[in-house]
């Protein structure tokens, strides 16, 4: 018969070796979530040197856009005009004060590469005397004190401007879709409300803010999009936003090729858009990438060819057998699956394509794991939560999963690890139902693509309409120890 004492005794000494096991093994702690570090970005200040042409003429059609000749026009830094004693460059206004020219025609080239997205919208500050129509890449982008309809040389301004008006900057909102990465042309014409007028003055500058998630210094940048490939003006839009970004490559989360993965349609679905990323290309619409810059995985619709993934598997050229592989650029290792019921090796938590997921996130010594497949383990939409999809992947170690299937963005948070949906390449905008347990935040009233920025300490993910218009941000952060432990506690 065990005596009280010695029940008490090995109940203690259990307690112990459990404490012991427990502290001895590592606790997940989830990198906090920070907001996204906005700076002012100055595109085009005022005081800058702008070219001109003040001689009366018109300068003939194109002469908003790039390809036109500027460089005989004079230059000089603005406040351009004359009349007010406060200009810096003073110009002409012709031989006669009493019919002086009604049109004074201005340029300035500005370079933006994109290294931070710019946020919707930009701002424009624009001091004229009398009114003025800015064209931005050849597009008008805004009118002030101007009327309605065709603007010629000729067209006086809708009213003079007078006392404190002639110094004071209006303010516009413009879209950011406006810019194209590299050289842009603002292009400015200002007009007198009369050829008797005594002055005209004209200033102007072009700003923005800029979200470079909260890595200060990315090792790569790299695009994320899903359910795109379907040929048309959505996937055009998305694909040129992700140019403005200059990736180092692109993801994707699957849907490449609408409807039924023919290899029919794989070019223009895909290559049309992205050719400059994909090795080994042998398409119709240009060259190819000397080294891929291209990851695929496959969704539902890339395997519904008579020959099931055949076009795909020979369109792209992949590590691995190529349905799921991995790859690593920088301080990420990437992990490609393969989540449709039809792959060879499955895609339940206990099949072969599961267990080499698990060996090689445990291989692993990337900072940063990152899974991506096409059906989605958690989501609000239509197609909804996919319980088969629903693997340990926080205890295997990854970072965060990306997916898509559903026609949606949406954040969540789930057993402490991030997850994505993200299917808003350019196929059927789709709305939600319920909130599932975890969503953070849901979007889907336009097309986008994922932007994510990495270094060894931070991990910065973003979703980016067409337009420019930043959805969200969700940064991880890693500049703490990775494991927490928790305290032995003994009370006397």
């Amino acid at each position: 018969m065990i005596s009280r004492f010695n029940f008490r005794a090995a109940a203690f000494s259990a307690v112990l070796v459990l404490l012991s096991l427990f502290l001895t093994s590592p606790v997940y702690s989830s990198p906090p979530l920070i907001p996204a570090a906005l700076s002012d970005v100055t595109l085009v200040s005022t005081g800058a040197v702008w070219r001109y042409l003040d001689d009366g003429s018109y300068p003939g059609p194109g002469w908003t856009g790039a390809a036109f000749d500027d460089s005989g026009w004079a230059s000089g830094a603005a406040q351009l005009g004359y009349g007010d004693g406060d200009e810096t460059t003073t110009i002409s206004f012709g031989g006669n004060p009493a019919n002086k020219y009604i049109t004074t025609y201005f340029r300035r080239a500005f370079t933006t590469t994109h290294t931070a997205p710019l946020l919707e919208p930009l701002t424009l500050r624009l001091l004229r005397d009398d009114g003025a129509v800015v064209y931005l890449n050849g597009a008008e982008i805004f009118r002030s004190n101007m009327p309605a309809g065709t603007i010629t040389s000729t067209t006086p301004a809708s009213g003079a401007i007078f006392g404190a008006a002639e110094s004071t900057f209006v303010t516009a909102s413009i879209s950011t879709s406006y810019l194209i990465s590299g050289t842009n042309i603002l292009a400015v014409e200002i007009h007198q409300a009369n050829p008797a007028s005594s002055d005209i003055s004209f200033d102007l500058e072009l700003s923005a803010q800029s979200s470079a998630g909260a890595c200060a210094n990315p090792d790569i940048r790299f695009a994320v999009i899903g359910d795109f490939g379907q040929a048309g003006q959505p996937n055009a839009d998305v694909a040129a936003q992700i140019g403005r970004w200059s990736p180092d490559f692109i993801t994707t989360v699957g849907d490449n090729n609408y409807d039924t993965g023919q290899a029919s349609t794989i070019d223009a679905n895909i290559g049309q858009y992205y050719h400059a990323y994909i090795g080994n290309y042998s398409g119709s619409y240009g060259a190819g990438a000397a080294t891929n810059n291209f990851y695929p995985v496959p969704g539902n619709h890339d395997w519904y060819s008579a020959g099931g993934l055949q076009p795909y598997l020979d369109y792209f050229t992949l590590p691995g057998n190529e349905r799921y592989y991995t790859f690593t650029r920088g301080p990420v290792q990437f992990f490609m699956l393969d989540s449709d019921a039809n792959e060879p090796d499955g895609n339940s938590s206990g099949s072969v394509q599961a267990a080499w997921l698990q060996s090689q996130l445990a291989a692993s010594t990337a900072r940063w794991k990152l899974v991506l497949l096409h059906h989605a383990p958690f989501s609000s939409a239509g197609h909804g939560s996919q319980p088969a999809l629903q693997w340990p992947y926080r205890q295997w170690g990854a970072s965060a999963v990306l997916a898509g299937h559903d026609h949606t963005y949406e954040r969540l948070l789930v057993d402490g690890l991030p997850y994505f949906v993200n299917g808003l390449g350019g196929k059927t905008l789709r709305g939600f139902g319920a909130p599932v347990p975890g969503s953070q935040l849901r979007y889907s009233d336009d097309y986008g693509a994922m932007l994510v920025e990495a270094e060894s300490t931070c991990l910065s993910f973003q979703f980016i309409t067409r337009t420019g218009q930043i959805v969200d941000t969700f940064t991880l952060k890693n500049n703490l120890p990775a494991v927490a432990w928790l305290p032995l506690i003994v009370k006397q």
